[in-house]
């Protein structure tokens, strides 16, 4: 997969992103105000902050990346996978398999982005395996990423 905004990615994540901002809202209770000063004075200054729940906090960070606020983009999605760093080593691993130079990887075969998937599924759930490929830009096939959007969505309605 080509390496896409943070925009695209937020986007294409729309329906997890309040998902995504649970797992990271220490983070951004803690540096947002620091390292976003421009968004937390437009959106929440006038709350109080540290109470605020996740979905609260999601709608205005997701309104401002879809709006194009790729720094913000970027560092939501960072936040997120450093929290999910055994996910990565697991990615990680099995890529290396493939090629030692990983991000080098263009596309996986139909049986190694499968075999990944069908891995990475049983180990983390569908939801956070999408979540992960597509923040990371893994090289799953555009067909395997439509499968895996399904598979998530199908997962957050079962």
């Amino acid at each position: 997969m080509k390496e896409e905004s943070f925009q695209n990615k937020i986007q294409r994540l729309q329906p997890w992103f309040d998902r995504l901002v649970e797992e990271i809202k220490k983070d951004v209770k803690t540096d947002l105000r620091r390292q976003f000063p421009k968004v937390y004075q437009k959106h929440f200054s006038r709350m109080h902050f540290v109470k605020c729940r996740p979905q609260e906090l999601a709608a205005p960070l997701l309104q401002e990346v879809l709006e194009g606020d790729e720094q913000l983009g970027e560092w939501l999605a960072t936040r997120w996978i450093v929290k999910n760093d055994k996910m990565f080593q697991f990615f990680a691993d099995h890529l290396m398999q493939v090629n030692p130079e990983f991000d080098k990887i263009e596309r996986l075969s139909d049986e190694q982005g499968s075999a990944l998937m069908q891995a990475a599924i049983g180990r983390y759930g569908a939801q956070k395996t999408f979540l992960f490929s597509v923040l990371n830009s893994v090289a799953f096939s555009p067909e395997q990423f439509e499968q895996l959007a399904a598979l998530a969505r199908e997962e957050s309605h079962g």
